[in-house]
């Protein structure tokens, strides 16, 4: 039985009071979220498993209605030192969510 290499990526939800007068459609990918991701970007990760948690956040967030209504997503990549890869509702729609993810460079360093 083989393993899956050693990487994390933390999810966050929160949700929140739904915005007054807007239709909320049934379901978790058009509730009002906050997600906030927290990767691993340290040496012992890898590019090739970097790449992996890259494409999950992809996955994950691909099924929310990304915008200000309703999802808005942050990315923090950490290693040495943490860096705020994507700030909470900087991208307004998934398409643009999904590329500034595609975009994140990994880190390398030690796991602090």
């Amino acid at each position: 039985m083989s393993q899956w290499p050693v990487w994390s990526v933390m999810l966050l939800l929160t949700t929140v009071d739904a915005v007054e007068g807007e239709d909320v459609r049934a379901g978790c990918s058009t509730a009002v979220n906050d997600l906030v991701y927290i990767v691993d970007g340290s040496w012992s990760v890898g590019l090739a498993d970097f790449d992996t948690a890259k494409q999950w956040l992809i996955n994950i967030s691909s099924q929310f209605d990304i915008s200000p209504n309703y999802t808005q997503v942050a990315v923090v990549q950490y290693s040495d030192t943490p860096r705020l890869e994507i700030p909470l509702g900087s991208h307004l729609s998934g398409v643009e969510l999904l590329q500034a993810i595609r975009s994140i460079d990994y880190l390398g360093g030690n796991t602090q």
